[in-house]
């Protein structure tokens, strides 16, 4: 009777445990984690400290603009044009700084004559080139998030619509920028940023992205913002009617999705020296941008919003794609 009882207690403490791992808020976690031990004595290379630093240097983008989907979340919507934004942000910042580019092919395009001539880039050579640049980038970022969360809520259209016709068009006016052509020979002080660093966590855009972690953290726990960004999410209806400013706050929340937009394409022109209007074609952006919300809304039901759903989603299918290629 004694070890019927104890056989029992075990079976129910395992149900228990399996239960709660396949409920956790973390299994997304689990699982990626889980995937990547099991393929090491199939492909040991996986492991190597190269293949890692390669795995962060891909991650960290990726890391900030889940931030920034991450406000969009939580007051109920979802923000496609993450990747349009990062398209133009990058032509546009690469423009600005560009040493040189090639007449016969710019110019034909409207950058031509206004932000590029013979002499390169707008700010070309200038100390102040790079930074400028990306002030630029985080402006242009920010406008685009802002006039999309504007739009939604002013005129209550559903925001997976206004931003899937965001992500079409402004993907489409990165392309007609530059007529489909990438813009190099950008300054060495703005590749620095993505340089690995000591096994991918002493670098440049580690650290730009955990401050941004750390800031955004801050900006939900910590402010008035951040409740009125919960509060707007749960019940837009009865936040209207207790004084939040429903309206303003879905448009911030846009806004700080679209300056982490902007932020990582930072980290992935500086990566590939380049401004591309292409941006998202070959990275499957448009995927990884819905792939978070169905682990981030058990997070966000209770009220309580963690970033460990949509970075471990992001990570995961970066696993996935590095096993791939």
């Amino acid at each position: 009777m004694p070890n019927q009882t104890a056989s029992s207690g075990g079976k129910s403490s395992n149900a228990g445990f399996v239960n709660a791992v396949l409920k956790s808020q973390h299994f997304v976690l689990y699982v990626t984690l889980a995937f990547f031990v099991l393929l090491i004595p199939f492909i040991p290379s996986v492991a190597t400290a190269g293949n890692l630093s390669n795995l962060l240097s891909n991650v960290w983008p990726l890391l900030v603009i889940a931030i920034g989907q991450t406000y969009v979340m939580i007051v109920g919507g979802i923000d496609l044009s993450q990747i349009a934004v990062i398209a133009v942000t990058s032509v546009i910042g690469a423009a600005v700084m560009t040493l040189g580019v090639d007449p016969r092919i710019f110019e034909g395009t409207v950058l031509w004559g206004t932000i590029i001539g013979p002499d390169g880039g707008i700010l070309s050579g200038h100390i102040w080139s790079m930074p400028a640049a990306v002030i630029v980038m985080l402006v242009v970022g920010g406008a685009i998030g802002a006039l999309t969360g504007f739009l939604i809520a002013r005129f209550s259209i559903p925001a997976f619509m206004m931003s899937l016709i965001a992500l079409l068009f402004f993907s489409a006016f990165a392309v007609w920028l530059t007529h489909s052509e990438n813009v190099t020979n950008l300054p060495s002080s703005f590749s620095v940023i993505a340089e690995r660093g000591y096994g991918g966590f002493l670098s440049w855009s580690a650290l730009i992205a955990i401050a941004v972690a750390i800031i955004a953290h801050i900006g939900l726990s910590r402010t008035i913002f951040g409740r009125w960004v919960y509060a707007t999410g749960m019940n837009p209806g009865a936040s209207t009617i207790s004084g939040v400013p429903v309206r303003r706050v879905i448009i911030l929340s846009f806004l700080v999705s679209g300056v982490c937009a902007a932020i990582g394409s930072v980290l992935y022109s500086a990566r590939l020296e380049m401004g591309r209007p292409a941006f998202g074609d070959n990275m499957n952006l448009c995927w990884t941008s819905s792939a978070p919300r169905s682990s981030a809304e058990q997070a966000f039901s209770a009220g309580r919003a963690r970033y460990c759903g949509p970075y471990t989603a992001f990570f995961c299918s970066r696993c996935f794609r590095t096993r791939s290629t």
